[in-house]
C-alpha cells in the first residue's frame, strides 16, 4: 500500500465514523455507492481503497458490538500522565488485568487513556480512584462517552442474530439466515431494525503501526458543553481531510469541561504540531494537546460476555 491520501482518510470517516456523538457507526454495511458519491470518485476506487486497508493491516479487524446500554452499562475514558515514562509500561500491564477494559491507547510520551464499562456511578468512582492509585497520580482526566439510548426489547433470536454478526458483519445474510434457521430476508429486516434503533454498533479496531508513511495522532480538546457543536465545526473545518474518527465524549461532573479526541492522519509530526498552533486560537477552547499513538489494543470480550448474557437471559424468561 502506498502512502495514506486524503481519499483513504475520507474513506476511513465514511466507514467508521459515528453519527452525532455516537463513538462508533451503527452501519455495518455502508453503500460503497454513497461513499464514492460523498467523496467524487468512482466505486471501483473506493472498494479498491477499502481493500487496500485492510490488507495493509491498518484496518485489523471490524466487530459488531451490542450497545452497552443494553445491559445498563456506561463507558468511561481516563487520560493519565504517567509521572514517569518508565514507568509507563508497568502502569499498562496492571490496565490490562483490570475487569472492563474495551480500549487501551498508549502514546508516545508519558499519555496513556483506558476506557471500560462500568454498572453503576459508585463503581466508576472507585474504578477512578485505583487507576489513579496505579499511576501514582493526584488527577487524571475522565470523559464520560455518550452511547445513544436504546428501548427497542430484544428477544432471545435477536441475540442470536447480534451473536451471528459479532466477529464479522459483512457475512452474508444467507449464511446468517442457515446458522440461525431464518430466511436471508428475515434476517437482512431484523438486523436492519436493530441497527436503526442503536442496539448495536461497528467498532474498528486500527493497528497503528501498519500505516504506510504517515503518522496517527490525536487531538485532545477541552471546551465548555453549551459550546460544544460550535467548537466541533471549527475544529473539524481546520483539520480538514486530516481526521478519520472523533470520540465524542461529556463531562464527569456538571462543574467539568467537555473533551473530545480527533484522531488524525498527516505525513509527520512537525504538520501536527502545527494545526495544534492554528487550533488553540479557536475561540471557546480551554486546553488543546497533539498526542501521537504508540498503539492501541482492543478487548472485545467483554462485549461478546454482553451478547451471551443477553442470550441466555432472554431464553431463561421465555423458558420460565
Amino acid at each position: 500500500m502506498g502512502e495514506v491520501d486524503a481519499l483513504d482518510v475520507g474513506v476511513l470517516r465514511a466507514l467508521f465514523q459515528g453519527q452525532g456523538l455516537a463513538p462508533v457507526n451503527a452501519r455495518t454495511r455502508t453503500c460503497v455507492r454513497a461513499v464514492a458519491a460523498q467523496l467524487g470518485v468512482s466505486e471501483g476506487t473506493v472498494r479498491n481503497r477499502i481493500l487496500r486497508l485492510h490488507e495493509s493491516g491498518f484496518i485489523k479487524e471490524v466487530r459488531l458490538i451490542p450497545n452497552p446500554s443494553l445491559m445498563g452499562l456506561g463507558e468511561a475514558n481516563v487520560l493519565v500522565d504517567v509521572p514517569r515514562e518508565k514507568l509507563k509500561d508497568e502502569f499498562v500491564e496492571e490496565l490490562r488485568l483490570l475487569e472492563d477494559v474495551v480500549v487501551l491507547a498508549v502514546f508516545h510520551g508519558r499519555l496513556v487513556s483506558v476506557i471500560f464499562r462500568y454498572r453503576s456511578e459508585p463503581e466508576l468512582v472507585r474504578r477512578i480512584a485505583l487507576i489513579r492509585r496505579l499511576a501514582k497520580v493526584d488527577a487524571v482526566t475522565v470523559g464520560r462517552i455518550p452511547f445513544p439510548p436504546c428501548n427497542l426489547p430484544l428477544s432471545s433470536s435477536d441475540w442470536g442474530l447480534l451473536r451471528a454478526f459479532h466477529r464479522d458483519p459483512g457475512r452474508t445474510y444467507a449464511s446468517v439466515g442457515r446458522e440461525v434457521h431464518a430466511s436471508s430476508r428475515t434476517v437482512k429486516r431484523r438486523l436492519e431494525r436493530m441497527l436503526r434503533e442503536n442496539a448495536a454498533f461497528v467498532f474498528p479496531a486500527f493497528d497503528i503501526g501498519k500505516i504506510p508513511r504517515g503518522t496517527v495522532g490525536t487531538l485532545i480538546v477541552e471546551y465548555p458543553l453549551e459550546i460544544k457543536a460550535d467548537v466541533d465545526r471549527r475544529v473539524t473545518a481546520r483539520l480538514g481531510e486530516s481526521f478519520f474518527t472523533i470520540l465524542h465524549m461529556l463531562p464527569f461532573r456538571n462543574s467539568d469541561p467537555a473533551l473530545c479526541g480527533y484522531n488524525f492522519v498527516v505525513p509527520n509530526v512537525p504538520k501536527g504540531e502545527a494545526m495544534l498552533h492554528e487550533l488553540q486560537a479557536i475561540r471557546g477552547i480551554q486546553a488543546a494537546r497533539v498526542e501521537w499513538f504508540e498503539r492501541v489494543e482492543m478487548n472485545f470480550e467483554p462485549f461478546a460476555e454482553d451478547l451471551q448474557r443477553g442470550q441466555a437471559t432472554m431464553s431463561l424468561s421465555v423458558s420460565g
